[in-house]
């Protein structure tokens, strides 16, 4: 099996050979640690011959242990562990491993095929380990499923907006499918040291901090006084900052929404007047375009964001500018000459765009309160603005309620 690179993260001390071997850690008490050995048993069809190397994954780096040559497809070590939980990895070679956790006093046995690399392998005589390998399978196949996609994504061309809004649905169906298995795995499995491989695959903090809690304080009862537990701890500290961070984020959108509101820049009320001239010196203001429902577009050739979004939103003007649509794009360049290029690279063929030419300093985005970009206000035919900030599919499906 492919190792997952995080876990060479874990600490874990143990000493194993094919012969009697002593070893004495210091326990929190001071005692010498109980001489019960684990015993573990490999049995690897077509493996006749190969040498494989028992690893500890408690190192920096992946350390060998033992090792043993396969006889009649099969090999045994009997391991002295100075913990009562430790993780190992058995093969040919670091990155093709064999995953289980093994506690003191185990007799392991794992029967697996020569070659295979989908963590499809039976193991018994540890609970913990069938959980985690169970687990692994689960994730190896959402990765696949996601490397799937992603291919056809690299592949598709790039005026295909559909397929790729398709694709990139799929990927997100993947991915709750994914959390769905992590959270049920993690609830299910809270007194089960196994828990501690999805540490790493907790990036929502927000949302799954309870979840990151339950693992952290499992980490902190199996491994204590482990690198594994200070990784725990750091990454208990970094969701806790990154959850502040959100906090302060979500602090200042709710005050710049209010901000909004008082200038008149909101969902409901009458889109302030823009008026700005075109690539010609010719004025355009939104209000002419009143009848028709209208994407007010803050963009720049400099905002990549904004180039990627564009071929999109030609896709909406051309699909729908014979129902009433048009788009008022308002660009915060500085150089009329990188704007008008932008304009024709990037295919925007509708008539309004326009510009004053002063960056951030722009009064059209002091109106608005533009602080970011790409930045959309989607306006009715009565003027008013509907809703602030759509893109991509919520777009199109808001634009074609109001046609």
């Amino acid at each position: 099996m492919k190792t997952n690179p995080f876990l060479i993260l874990l600490l874990l001390f143990l000493s194993c050979s094919n012969d009697t071997q002593t070893n004495e850690p210091s326990e929190a008490n001071n005692e010498k640690v109980n001489n019960i050995k684990t015993k573990i048993k490999a049995s690897i069809k077509n493996a006749d011959g190969k040498n494989y190397y028992l690893y500890n994954l408690g190192e920096d780096q992946p350390k060998i242990i033992d090792s043993a040559t396969f006889n009649k497809d099969e090999i045994n070590f009997n391991c002295l562990l100075s913990n009562k939980f430790s993780i190992l990895g058995l093969g040919e070679n670091q990155q093709n491993l064999l995953l289980f956790i093994a506690e003191k006093g185990d007799e392991i046995s794992i029967n697996s095929e020569y070659g295979r690399a989908d963590f499809n392998y039976s193991i018994d005589g540890s609970e913990n380990s069938v959980l985690l390998k169970n687990y692994l399978h689960k994730r190896l196949a959402t990765i696949n499923k996601i490397n799937e996609v992603q291919k056809k994504l690299n592949l598709l061309p790039f005026e295909e907006n559909e397929k790729r809004e398709e694709l990139m649905k799929q990927a997100k169906n993947i991915k709750t499918e994914f959390d769905t298995i992590k959270k049920d795995f993690i609830l299910n499995n809270r007194k089960s040291p196994s828990i501690f491989i999805t540490l790493y695959d907790i990036t929502n903090f927000l949302e799954e901090q309870y979840l990151l809690k339950i693992v952290a304080e499992s980490i902190s009862t199996h491994f204590p006084n482990t690198a594994f537990h200070q990784a725990s701890i750091l990454t208990m500290n970094k969701a806790n900052q990154q959850i502040e961070m959100l906090k302060q984020q979500k602090s200042m959108q709710q005050q710049q929404q209010q901000e909004m509101e008082t200038a008149g820049v909101a969902i409901g009320k009458l889109a302030p007047e823009l008026n700005f001239p075109d690539q010609n010196g010719n004025l355009i203001s939104l209000s002419s375009l009143k009848g028709k429902v209208v994407l007010l577009d803050f963009w720049a050739s400099w905002c990549g964001p904004c180039r990627r979004e564009n071929p999109f939103v030609v896709s909406l003007y051309n699909k729908y500018k014979n129902k009433g649509f048009d788009i008022y794009s308002f660009s915060l360049d500085k150089e009329k000459t990188k704007w008008t290029q932008a304009i024709v690279q990037d295919g925007l063929i509708w008539e309004n765009h326009v510009s004053d030419l002063k960056g951030w300093q722009s009064l059209g985005a002091a109106k608005y309160l533009i602080r970011s970009i790409p930045q959309t206000f989607l306006i009715d035919k009565n003027g008013n603005i509907v809703e602030i900030g759509l893109r991509g599919t919520e777009l199109e499906q808001k634009l074609i309620e109001l046609l």
